[in-house]
């Protein structure tokens, strides 16, 4: 299933993240990093696709929608 998370940087976000991807789902994180850190996952995490932004932005939501 492919999953997506806002805030998924933050504390109960990268707890929802680790949950999902241990049980194989994909997982898109939208977070505009205000009050979480970049390096809450390392990089290339397989099934993980992290992007900044903030989910006010339509034009942002509408494209990864279309792809994801």
């Amino acid at each position: 299933m492919k999953i997506l998370i806002t805030g998924g940087a933050g504390s109960l976000g990268s707890n929802l993240v680790e949950h999902y991807l241990s049980q194989g789902h994909e997982i898109l994180v939208i977070d505009n990093f205000a009050t979480s850190s970049r390096n809450v996952f390392s990089d290339n995490i397989t099934g993980l696709k992290i992007i900044e932004g903030s989910i006010t932005d339509k034009t942002l939501l509408e494209g990864l929608f279309f792809r994801f």
